[in-house]
């Protein structure tokens, strides 16, 4: 592993999106785990910017919310699955098929996680 340190926020964020870029371009099946919370926006950010300038091969990835709140899903507000819908997803225009996430209302959460 290898460890960056970046000077601000900004630069972190930028780094992490030019190597996440990086990475989905040799990647087969291109897969991106997202997670909720103020900590990646800045990221969400950038990829944002990037692919409005053109960068059209992020819709093509496939994504996967980190997790979920027992007992809400992503049509609550305050669910992880609803802010990651309105601070990347429905920004990027990616498609409900490239999108996995679950529900925490599901009857069995343990067959949601495994499916």
């Amino acid at each position: 592993m290898k460890i960056i340190i970046a000077d601000s926020y900004e630069e972190m964020s930028a780094l992490a999106a030019n190597k996440i870029l990086e990475k989905m371009e040799t990647a087969g099946d291109p897969l991106l785990c997202l997670a909720s919370g103020d900590t990646p926006t800045g990221l969400y950010k950038r990829l944002i910017r990037i692919q409005h300038k053109g960068n059209e091969a992020i819709r093509n990835w496939n994504f996967v919310g980190l997790d979920e709140w027992v007992g809400m899903n992503s049509e609550d507000p305050g669910s992880c699955g609803n802010d990651l819908v309105h601070e990347i997803l429905q920004p990027l225009d990616i498609a409900n098929e490239k999108i996995c996430r679950f529900n925490g209302r599901a009857g069995d959460l343990s067959t949601d996680c495994s499916t």
